[in-house]
């Protein structure tokens, strides 16, 4: 945060150094001694990787393994399955990418690593990831296979392929196909809550089920529950647990806000108010680069709409788009030709962009874990952040709820940032006393009333003010 920030929070910055905090993927310079990110003095090649990998690491930015790293690499390397979990932005992605690309052999022309993501946004993200780890691996491929592309044309490309990034539905369909896969040594379950989840779940474990049952499972998320993790354990041999979140869900570094707005009336008046108090904080409050969250995908396309009118660059994304668009979309994200990013609960997981500071919900989230995840899209990798919920009176309580179970408590966003003026400036004037809109009213009202008209209220109110006297 701003250093000159005043101490109640009234005003608050959000803008980062173009290099500080990084991408899940990409992590900010360390300190020589590794202490920022619990490295201690152990760099990539104290991990016994292979000097290829190592160059693929520098190359992209990563100095020194983060505590999840440190603690999971080298055990993935032995070939046991692993249950990770760590908080969002901590450099998961780069475990298994890592384990993955020293796993196969390149020398051998088959599938022989599925890294299986919940939506293409994040395949095609690791995807990236895992070609820049293995830039310098000789004759190494790696491809991501999606929904919303010709299927027609995967077989061909997934027999040649070392390393395939995939939804589960692609995959499945491709499996289902003939495409040879006894050679697959390593299978990811990126966000793997999400892929045991009943929309994924049944394709998640048709694949594993064709797979070769002598194959190492990578497991990573943010966050597990009990069924899921009694699920896990069914569908893995005696996996190692390397838990660096706590008991609690949480996000540290992010300050949290809501913002109360009228709730009487349609739902589109709501929206329309909503819509007010974030143009009011986007004209207020600095930021790199926002996510806005909501539930409805077509009052998502209105507010990019209503956005892009008043000048800011902005895009709404949906899992409903066409894939060119979607892929468009987040290309004009990342490459900060957007500044406003209007969402559904698409981007809520796993997608990360270095510049966003700042995350709004339009809607309250359906559950804890989704506000998490939301939240969790900005303050990557211990750089700071805000966000900010909008709630009507009656919604505020279900929010504080939410907030709770993750151990946050969101504080009223400040009236200099776009918060609603304080409730006891009302109460404050004496009970006759007009507000400045009813005087403003009345004396419009007196400059159109006729000469006989005035004459006659004057005349009126005199007579009232001496009634009040006697």
């Amino acid at each position: 945060m701003d250093e000159a920030a005043a101490e109640e929070g009234a005003v608050i910055s959000v803008a980062r150094g173009g290099e500080e905090g990084g991408e899940k993927e990409r992590q900010k310079p360390q300190a020589d001694d590794g202490r920022e990110n619990g490295g201690g003095g152990v760099d990539f090649s104290g991990l016994l990787l292979s000097p290829a990998v190592v160059r693929g690491l520098t190359q992209a930015g990563y100095l020194r393994p983060s505590p999840i790293q440190l603690r999971a690499i080298p055990i993935a390397r032995c070939g046991v399955d692993v249950i990770g979990q760590a908080q969002s932005g901590t450099g998961k992605t780069c475990v298994f990418g890592v384990v993955a690309v020293e796993a196969v052999s390149a020398d051998l022309p088959a599938l022989q690593a599925l890294l299986l993501a919940p939506t293409r946004e994040i395949a095609l993200q690791t995807l990236a990831v895992v070609r820049a780890l293995g830039k310098y691996v000789k004759g190494l491929r790696c491809e991501a296979f999606v929904g919303g592309t010709p299927q027609a044309l995967d077989p061909p490309r997934l027999r040649a392929t070392h390393i395939a990034v995939a939804t589960p539905g692609r995959a499945r369909a491709l499996l289902a196909d003939g495409v040879e896969a006894q050679r697959v040594r390593v299978v990811v379950l990126d966000e793997a809550d999400k892929l045991l989840d009943t929309n994924l779940r049944e394709q998640t474990l048709d694949i594993l089920g064709v797979l070769p049952q002598a194959k190492q499972v990578l497991a990573f998320s943010a966050t597990y529950r009990a069924d899921l993790l009694d699920t896990l354990h069914g569908l893995m041999r005696s996996p190692q647990h390397i838990i660096l979140s706590t008991d609690t869900l949480t996000v540290k570094d992010i300050r949290q806000y809501y913002a109360v707005v009228p709730g009487k009336g349609t739902p589109f008046m709501v929206f329309n108010e909503k819509a007010k108090t974030l143009m009011n904080l986007f004209d207020k409050l600095p930021f790199q680069q926002a996510l806005v969250f909501t539930n409805d995908k077509a009052r998502g396309q209105q507010l990019a709409d209503r956005l892009s009118d008043r000048g800011w660059p902005a895009a709404f994304l949906a899992g409903a788009q066409l894939q060119h668009i979607r892929a468009h979309t987040m290309a004009a994200f990342r490459e900060v030709k957007l500044r406003i990013l209007v969402s559904t609960d698409l981007v809520a997981r796993g997608v990360d962009v270095e510049r966003i500071n700042l995350v709004v919900n339009l809607d309250v989230p359906y559950d804890a874990e989704t506000y998490l995840h939301r939240v969790g899209r900005t303050g990557r990798f211990g750089a700071q952040g805000v966000a900010v919920t909008l709630v009507t009176e009656k919604e505020r309580p279900e929010l504080l709820s939410l907030a709770a179970a993750t151990g946050a408590a969101p504080e009223p966003l400040p009236r200099e940032l776009g918060g609603p003026a304080p409730a006891t400036a009302a109460t404050e004037r004496p009970a006759t006393a007009k507000s400045a809109a009813a005087a403003d009213s009345e004396r419009a009202h007196r400059r159109h009333m006729r000469p006989r008209d005035r004459q006659r209220r004057a005349k009126a109110k005199k007579t009232e003010t001496k009634m009040k006297n006697l």
